[in-house]
């Protein structure tokens, strides 16, 4: 927590993971492009042995040979079945109802999908082999995190039908695309999530200066593998504690494949300007918005309806009221009189009253606002060095700078409804409304809006 502070009023670099996103929207044209076109998808057979991971490949997907329509399922199936087949929507409901059991023809393999509308026919997989792909940790990586494998939000199909059966060396049905004979991305149905272009690292590393020497927060927090910090805090033991009630809630991972926030937008009042389209993973000079923060509330907001109908998708707690308190010690060493600033900035807010910090569960919920007493004799003068390091090196004026006027407001306490929680169906009609995220500065709007493709002239 106090590490992120100390990032942002530094401007220390932005450390991400370095991984591809995966999408799929079936309104989007680069998704049409590149996921509907039947001539670059492959059928094959995903399985793991002694510790790897394989996918056999078949052949491409047509829409002769590779498909099997209801009435000539007949043939293999109890009729009465195959209606019921029909009338599903999951491919692990289409699998209980033949006992889970793999159905085999003459010309191949019945492999039932899933289907959001009118279906006439079933995937048949043919008998052939035609080459097998090795699948190295990161790409396997990849499509653990598009069906949310081992989460809570884990795929039904895979959580249902598929893992068990994967876990003991059965082959798996999927479907792939290749780029020189090696496998880009597959999934569980022909229209897979697909991965964008570029990962948050590269976005990140493309917008900002990439230089071999550590930040401020590095030679503070150090670097894994490379650099020992030099700040140790303590466990904080408790001096007072008040319980809440027991709180359910959902406390679901933010995903960054929400690209209205995450990414900066070519916006105006709130939405895409006029005659412009998203901005998304997919454009190499796309700029990520830069440090998370949930802004603080005079509330809680609960959603009991959703936990009573999906019991899994929520987490019981029991929340500290306010008034709770703790001590503890934070130990450092060698700091130099401008880190040790950085350190104390982080933790006081500059030594300005009235503001709060984040911690633990339920922040966009309303819970979790810390306030830190810091007992250290001459606070204001390390405070002092730090912020004319900034000021010096950076040629600015910090306290006044958008970046830390931004980080003041949303470390107070304030009501602001446009901050609620955000529920399933308010992501969809944000993106109908084409809404985005408002507050990135001008200059980086005014560059999103040079690079976010045209919508008249994609449609032409």
């Amino acid at each position: 927590m106090i590490r992120s502070i100390v990032e942002i009023i530094s401007f220390s670099k932005i450390e991400v993971a370095d991984k591809k996103l995966s999408y799929r929207d079936l309104r989007n044209p680069s998704y049409k492009k590149k996921a509907m076109n039947t001539n670059k998808i492959f059928m094959g057979w995903l399985y793991k042995q002694d510790g790897e991971i394989f996918i056999e490949e078949i052949r491409k997907v047509t829409k002769g040979k590779t498909r099997i329509k209801y009435e000539e399922m007949k043939k293999f199936i109890d009729p009465k079945k195959v209606e019921k087949i029909k009338k599903s929507k999951r491919a692990y409901e289409k699998y209980e109802i033949v006992g889970n059991k793999i159905i085999k023809t003459p010309q191949g393999t019945i492999v039932f999908t899933g289907s959001s509308g009118k279906k006439s026919r079933e995937f048949l997989f043919p008998n052939t082999i035609s080459n097998i792909h090795k699948i190295d940790k990161k790409l396997f990586d990849t499509f653990k995190e598009a069906y949310g494998i081992g989460t809570i939000n884990e795929n039904e199909d895979w959580e249902r039908l598929w893992s068990e059966k994967f876990e003991k060396g059965k082959k798996i049905p999927v479907f792939f695309q290749k780029e020189e004979d090696n496998i880009k991305h597959f999934g569980l149905s022909m229209l897979y999530k697909l991965l964008y272009e570029h990962s948050i690292k590269e976005l990140v590393d493309n917008f900002q200066k990439k230089e071999d020497k550590f930040d401020l927060a590095e030679t503070i927090f150090g670097v894994e593998s490379k650099l020992k910090g030099r700040v140790i805090f303590s466990h904080l033991q408790a001096i007072e504690v008040k319980e809440f009630k027991k709180v359910n809630l959902v406390l679901a991972t933010p995903k960054p494949t929400f690209y209205p926030s995450y990414l900066v937008q070519c916006e105006e009042n709130g939405r895409v300007k006029k005659g412009k389209d998203y901005i998304t993973y997919d454009i190499k000079d796309a700029i990520i918005r830069g440090f998370k923060l949930y802004p603080l509330k005079n509330r809680f907001k609960t959603f009991t309806d959703i936990c009573n109908q999906n019991p899994k998708v929520c987490t019981k707690f029991i929340p500290l009221n306010k008034g709770s308190k703790f001590r503890g010690k934070i130990v450092f060493h060698n700091l130099k009189p401008e880190e040790l600033g950085a350190l104390l900035s982080a933790l006081t807010f500059f030594n300005k009253s009235g503001y709060y910090h984040k911690l633990g569960m339920a922040k966009p919920y309303g819970f979790g606002s810390v306030k830190i007493k810091v007992d250290f004799e001459n606070k204001e003068k390390y405070i002092h060095d730090f912020i004319n390091l900034i000021n010096k090196e950076l040629k600015i004026d910090l306290l006044n700078s958008p970046r830390i006027k931004k980080l003041f407001e949303f470390s107070k306490i304030k009501d602001a409804k446009e901050f609620d929680y955000m529920q399933l169906k308010d992501f969809v009609n944000a993106k109908k409304n084409k809404e985005v995220l408002k507050g990135a500065i001008k200059e980086h709007i005014d560059y999103s809006c040079k690079i976010a493709p045209n919508e008249k002239k994609r449609r032409r």
